[in-house]
C-alpha cells in the first residue's frame, strides 16, 4: 500500500521547484532584460511582438495572460481596431506552452503518473505544436499591419543581465531533455534565483500552491492503482471497452464536457492521464488534443475573458482564431486515428 501512494511523488518536488522558481521570476522581472535585448536584434515589429508576447506568457501563472497583456499594452496602439487584435496575440502566444513546456502542469502530470520522460511527452505533441506556432505566426502575420505597431519597452527598475536571469532556465530545461531527473535540476534551480534576488526563504510558502500539490499526488497515486490493476484490466476489460466504439466516442465526449466546463490545465491534464489510463498510451494523443481544445474554449478559463476585456477585442474575433486553431488540430488527430486504425 505504501509504494502504490509513494511510487512517482518524488514528481511533486519537480512541481514544487517549478513554483519557486517562477514565484521568484515572477517577483523580480527577471525576464525583462530579455525584452529589451530583443528590441535591439528583431527588426520586424510583427515578429517582436509574437517574441515578446511568448517571453512574457512563459511562465506558468494563473491567469498568465495578464503579464503578456501588461507587456503588449506598452506596444499597441491605445485606440483602434488593431489594438483589438492584441488581445488575440496575447492569448495565442501564451497558449502554447501547455504543448511543451515542463514548466507546465500539462506537461507535469502526465510525466509523473503516466512514467513518461519529457522527451517522450515531446515527442507526442511536437505536431500539435507545430501545428499551433504555424497558426499563431500566421494569424499575426496576416491579420496585423506592420505600421500598427509602436514599440515602447519600459524601463526595467534595476537592471539586470540575461546572463543569471533567462540563462539559467535555458540550462535547466536542457538538462532536463538530455535526461536529467526533474525533480533534481528544479531542486537546485530555485535556491540559485533565490539566491541571486536575496529572496527571503520565508517568502516560499506564498509561491507553492497547496491545493494543486494535492491534486496531483492524488492523480499520481490513482494512476498507481491502474498500473498495479493492469494485468487483468488488460486480459479482461480494455479488449471490451475498445470492441465497441460507443465507449471511445462517449469517453471523447465525456472528457471534452468536463474539460470544457472546469477551464483549469492541471485538470485537463488530470482527465488525459485517467483516459490514458483506461483506453491505454496510443490514445495519449487524442485525449489530450481534446482536453486541450476544450480548455481552450472553456469560458471558466480566464484568459479568454481577460484577453477580451484588456484590449477590447470581441468574442467573435477572440473565438474565431481559437476556433481554427482547434479545429485544425482535431482534424490532424482524427486523421491520424484513423490511419492507425483508431476512431
Amino acid at each position: 500500500m505504501i509504494n502504490l501512494l509513494s511510487n512517482n511523488q518524488q514528481y511533486l518536488l519537480y512541481l514544487i521547484g517549478v513554483m519557486i522558481s517562477v514565484g521568484v521570476i515572477k517577483d523580480n522581472e527577471l525576464f525583462t532584460p530579455i525584452y529589451i535585448w530583443l528590441t535591439t536584434k528583431v527588426k520586424s515589429k510583427r515578429s517582436l511582438i509574437f517574441l515578446i508576447s511568448s517571453i512574457s506568457g512563459v511562465l506558468p501563472i494563473p491567469g498568465r495572460v495578464v503579464v503578456s497583456s501588461g507587456v503588449l499594452d506598452t506596444i499597441a496602439p491605445k485606440t483602434g481596431a488593431s489594438r483589438q487584435k492584441y488581445g488575440v496575440i496575447g492569448y495565442l502566444s501564451t497558449h502554447h506552452y501547455y504543448l511543451w513546456s515542463p514548466l507546465e502542469k500539462t506537461i507535469i502530470i502526465p510525466m509523473a503518473a503516466l512514467g513518461l520522460s519529457y522527451l517522450e511527452i515531446f515527442k507526442i505533441t511536437l505536431p500539435l505544436l507545430i501545428i499551433s506556432m504555424t497558426w499563431i505566426y500566421t494569424y499575426i502575420f496576416f491579420f496585423t499591419k506592420e505600421d500598427d505597431i509602436v514599440i515602447e519597452i519600459k524601463v526595467q527598475k534595476k537592471k539586470r543581465s540575461i546572463l543569471f536571469t533567462v540563462i539559467p532556465l535555458i540550462i535547466t530545461i536542457g538538462l532536463m531533455v538530455v535526461g536529467i531527473k526533474p525533480w533534481i535540476v528544479f531542486g537546485i534551480l530555485p535556491i540559485y534565483y533565490m539566491v541571486y534576488t536575496k529572496t527571503k526563504i520565508s517568502k516560499i510558502l506564498g509561491y507553492v500552491n497547496i491545493n494543486l500539490i494535492f491534486f496531483v499526488a492524488l492523480i499520481i497515486a490513482a494512476a498507481n492503482c491502474f498500473s498495479i490493476l493492469g494485468v487483468q484490466y488488460i486480459n479482461d476489460v480494455r479488449p471490451l471497452l475498445l470492441s465497441h466504439p460507443a465507449s471511445i466516442y462517449g469517453a471523447i465526449i465525456a472528457s471534452f464536457i468536463a474539460a470544457f466546463m472546469m477551464g483549469s490545465s492541471s485538470k485537463f491534464a488530470g482527465i488525459v492521464v485517467i483516459m490514458v489510463s483506461i483506453f491505454g498510451m496510443e490514445y495519449f494523443l487524442l485525449f489530450f488534443t481534446i482536453e486541450f481544445c476544450a480548455y481552450l474554449i472553456s469560458p471558466m478559463h480566464k484568459c479568454v475573458a481577460i484577453s477580451k476585456m484588456y484590449f477590447g477585442t470581441s468574442w467573435k474575433q477572440l473565438y474565431s482564431a481559437i476556433v481554427v486553431w482547434c479545429l485544425v488540430m482535431i482534424f490532424y488527430v482524427s486523421l491520424v486515428s484513423a490511419m492507425n486504425g483508431g476512431i
